[in-house]
């Protein structure tokens, strides 16, 4: 009995045999003086490291106590944070009872969210998930909660990647050399269950503006295990999927997928004639892509990314210091400074490269500008002005800005989370004081009446110039006016997918709206739409809730019920087998298009 090692003693020999383990290793690259010194650490560490390792044997159960109990919620703490998040919602989004049926139909849901809570309460990922359909019913594609679980768990679904074409879903590419066959295929179902029912599922997990965002939404439930259960939920085991696909030729044939062997590899997609500009140094760049330089590239990946997008969160108060430094190591391929100014202020410059970018064209007299908004999610959406300043001029920015308007709603719960910015209850544009949590009709107002044209414009000069005010980037580009409006091509074309989003839309929108021609698959953006969004922390689970303050007219002159922007030149399944199925063919159509004008 006496040479048994008791279960308390085991991890104390454990931790003991690795430490000195370690030491030995680097007991080996030292010399006398410091093998000396590590000799007495040595005896020391034998001797106390036992009663260290027990005292923190007993911490750790008594953390991992307290661990088990923050990743799951009591009934009373689900109770506090649905109405919380309620309070939130009715206090802070602009009308979140538009497309869901009105105040009455919303709170009968908040009620029977409530019953429907187990007294035993539940996980914070659970919850998360409990509240999704609540949140997706109110119709706003940014008005959402994520599960904790989305972030950490990121097990392969489908090893597929997938995009859409028209209204369906075409495999673009595939993780393992074994699915090659599966290139360029329609899929139409998975375990038995239809796209077209798969969508319906997915509309009750996230809200979607429109078919083609639910598409994308679906698009990337597909590809992650943890997404893929709530929309398969009939399914206890996901050791493998049976998918029914339909080839080219209009074959259909059934898959099956072993998740279990599934790794992430480098992505076999087709290979592409165009050769894009590298976004290894910034997510918006151009080149050209014809040797005689009529044509040039401008690739804009995402907009949040930009020196100046964090200069304007800076100045209101809202520092996203995480993403800044992951921006500057990914450009930079180094360890961010500690100082968060620095690293904002070496961050890529979007002033910067479209400077560059009108000045190159006009050396070069170049024709055509092909703008890829392919893959934008969106981000802030000040990047468009700045564009078009130095495409068009502050001109056209008032004459374009003057064909849309927002309702926004003042609520005290902005203002708290945007320190950076006051409450201004008069204010030089407004036709009457507001208080707080009022609505704000000025734009609809200045939008509906032909009256004080000049008026107007003047108001949006203000916020125009406001606007250059928080970055300084662009500021000191902007007061001196030298490359304003300094050159503008015969043709722009823009190309859009499903992934279009947001702010990317706006821009979108904005060069349409200046004869741009659209290309591509129609953006996930509705029209006509709730936007400006804000994270707000929900106290007892620590859920970020998303929600919007605005509501947002693009198209004012639109029906209500038109929910997508179609392109002038829409990429079809059969335009798409034409181009042989290459990953831009949105940049094939657009020279096409341009060769025939």
């Amino acid at each position: 009995m006496q040479n048994r090692i008791g279960l308390m003693q085991l991890p104390v020999l454990c931790v003991t045999f690795v430490v000195n383990h370690y030491l030995f290793i680097i007991d080996n690259s030292l010399n006398n003086q410091m093998k000396t010194h590590l000799f007495i650490f040595k005896t020391i560490i034998d001797k106390e490291l036992k009663c260290i390792v027990l005292h923190s044997l007993f911490f750790l159960i008594i953390l991992n106590s307290f661990f088990l109990k923050a990743q799951s919620l009591n009934k009373e703490e689900i109770i506090a944070d649905l109405k919380q998040m309620v309070a939130i919602i009715e206090s802070t989004h602009a009308d979140p009872y538009y497309f869901g049926g009105g105040k009455l139909v919303f709170h009968r849901r908040f009620q029977e969210l409530l019953i429907s809570i187990p007294d035993q309460g539940m996980s914070i990922n659970n919850f998360a998930e409990m509240i999704q359909p609540f949140l997706a019913k109110i119709g706003d594609g940014h008005t959402y909660v994520i599960p904790p679980n989305w972030y950490s768990d990121q097990s392969l679904g489908l090893p597929l990647d997938l995009k859409v074409i028209e209204k369906e879903i075409y495999v673009s590419g595939v993780f393992s050399g074994e699915y090659k066959f599966l290139l360029n295929a329609i899929l139409l179902e998975l375990e038995g269950v239809p796209v077209s029912e798969l969508l319906e599922r997915q509309k009750l997990i996230l809200a979607a503006e429109n078919e083609y965002h639910n598409l994308r939404r679906l698009i990337d439930g597909l590809k992650r295990l943890v997404k893929l259960k709530l929309l398969l939920p009939g399914i206890s085991h996901f050791d493998s999927l049976k998918a029914k696909f339909k080839d080219p030729n209009g074959k259909t044939f059934q898959v099956s997928f072993f998740l279990n062997d599934l790794e992430e590899k480098p992505m076999i997609s087709n290979k592409s004639s165009i050769a894009m500009p590298s976004i290894k140094k910034s997510d918006f760049v151009f080149d050209y892509i014809d040797e005689e330089k009529k044509t040039i590239m401008l690739r804009i990946e995402d907009m949040q990314t930009y020196r100046e997008c964090h200069e304007h969160w800076r100045f209101y108060g809202n520092y996203y210091e995480e993403l800044a430094r992951k921006t500057y190591e990914r450009f930079h391929e180094k360890t961010a400074m500690d100082d968060l100014n620095l690293v904002i202020d070496n961050l890529p410059s979007a002033t910067a490269c479209f400077r560059d970018l009108v000045v190159a064209m006009k050396n070069d007299k170049t024709e055509n500008l092909i703008i890829d908004l392919r893959k934008n999610p969106g981000g802030v959406s000040n990047i468009t002005e700045i564009l078009m300043y130095f495409l068009y001029g502050k001109e056209t920015i008032l004459k374009v800005n003057n064909q849309s308007y927002q309702i926004r709603k003042h609520s005290e719960i902005y203002y708290q989370y945007n320190k950076g910015e006051k409450f201004d209850s008069i204010g030089e544009s407004r036709t009457l004081p507001l208080t707080i949590n009022d609505y704000d009709f000025d734009e609809e107002r200045r939008y509906l009446t032909s009256k004080n044209r000049d008026y107007k414009k003047g108001q949006i000069l203000n916020e125009l110039d406001e606007m250059a005010s928080h970055m300084p980037t662009f500021e000191k580009e902007y007061v001196t006016g030298k490359y304003e409006g300094w050159y503008t091509p015969k043709n722009v074309i823009v190309l859009t997918t499903e992934r279009t989003f947001s702010s990317a839309f706006w821009m979108l929108q904005n060069l349409a709206k200046n004869n741009a021609i659209l290309v591509g698959t129609p953006s996930g953006q509705a029209p006509n739409t709730f936007s400006d969004q804000n994270p707000f922390k929900l106290k007892n689970s620590g859920l970020n809730l998303y929600l919007t303050y605005k509501m947002g007219y693009s198209f004012p002159e639109l029906e209500d019920n038109t929910d997508v922007l179609m392109p002038h030149y829409l990429l079809t399944y059969e335009k798409l087998k034409s181009y042989k199925f290459d990953p831009n063919s949105e940049v094939i159509y657009a020279l096409e298009v341009l060769n025939k004008k």
